[in-house]
């Protein structure tokens, strides 16, 4: 296995656990409304996640509906990374991602 197979095997252990760490953060700096995502971006980082991961984790987070995205500014719903810089979006745990966290329901790819 050579290096570059290595760090992939690594990204995708660290996947799950990185996916919980985003989402546990969401929760933590705002139960009820949006945090914004460079917010969430420190909050991780202080845990080891990168930014490239954090993004990995925020695109999955929102593509499988366990959180909630909309612009800072114009407050538009539905908001992607695919289309705005993650510093424009705030985020927030969805009904699904709160279902998660207290586990009613269970994710291979999200490990709370």
């Amino acid at each position: 296995m050579n290096r570059e197979e290595m760090m992939k095997r690594i990204r995708a252990d660290a996947f799950p656990k990185n996916n919980g760490s985003v989402l546990s953060c969401i929760n933590l700096l705002n139960r009820i409304g949006f945090s914004p995502l460079e917010q969430v971006r420190m909050g991780v980082e202080n845990w080891g996640i990168e930014k490239a991961e954090f993004l990995d984790s925020i695109h999955f987070l929102q593509q499988a509906g366990y959180i909630e995205a909309r612009t800072i500014e114009g407050k538009s719903q539905e908001a992607d990374l695919a289309d705005h810089g993650y510093q424009e979006l705030e985020v927030r745990v969805s009904e699904k991602g709160i279902r998660l966290m207290q586990g009613s329901v269970s994710d291979e790819c999200v490990k709370v």
